[in-house]
């Protein structure tokens, strides 16, 4: 998201936890023009707990990044962090897989991911991924990641697992407006269609409100 939108001529202030992907998303802007670098900038931070010192037009949480998080007070947390940079009139996003689509995976299957090129290595790699538990009380699956590097004899093999929390839309929306976001809405995709049950996403979009004069 963040290459896309400097390309598009918006400033943007990318965020993250992890110092790896901070490098592999310097690596993909260094391939950038000068116009597109001048407009980025790549910070360090916890989606929780973080103050970059401005406020923004918007301020967005892509591909699902919240199912790290393993409480809702977490989620309550990052959601503060969203609404203190967003101005007055700001919008905040949401963006998380379909409620309906986490609760109801198949468990114990081996699923092919994707497959490309390591840009750390250079390798090929394949990733693979086993859902191992669904917890629906809870909100949780339990997922075995699977990583496939090289070919032939020289190949190897990663593996971890991971517990991801997901969001229910009324959850979500209870969240955003205990924050002070007004106007919420929930969307199926990008397009803006309502969400529905059979959506593969769920976005979620909130606005500060503007302050009143006196």
């Amino acid at each position: 998201m963040t290459i896309p939108l400097a390309r598009e001529g918006f400033e943007v202030v990318g965020l993250d936890f992890s110092e790896h992907v901070l490098a592999l998303a310097r690596a993909k802007l260094n391939r950038e023009s000068a116009e597109v670098r001048n407009r980025v900038t790549l910070v360090p931070g916890d989606m929780r707990d973080f103050e970059l010192g401005r406020t923004f037009a918007a301020v967005f949480v892509p591909n699902a990044s919240v199912f790290h998080l393993p409480e809702e007070s977490d989620l309550s947390q990052c959601l503060a962090c969203l609404y203190r940079h967003a101005r007055p009139g700001g919008l905040a996003v949401v963006d998380v897989v379909s409620p309906h689509r986490m609760a109801n995976q198949e468990v114990g299957r081996l699923a092919p991911v994707r497959e490309g090129l390591n840009p750390a290595t250079g390798l090929p790699t394949r990733e693979l991924n086993r859902k191992l538990r669904i917890e629906r009380d809870v909100q949780t699956v339990r997922v075995e990641h699977i990583y496939l590097e090289g070919e032939g004899a020289s190949q190897r093999t990663y593996r971890f697992e991971q517990d991801y929390r997901w969001v229910e839309q009324e959850e979500g929306v209870r969240l955003l407006e205990d924050t002070g976001f007004a106007a919420i809405e929930a969307f199926g995709d990008y397009d803006r269609q309502p969400f529905t049950e059979e959506a593969s996403r769920l976005i979620l979009v909130g606005r500060r409100p503007q302050e009143r004069t006196p």
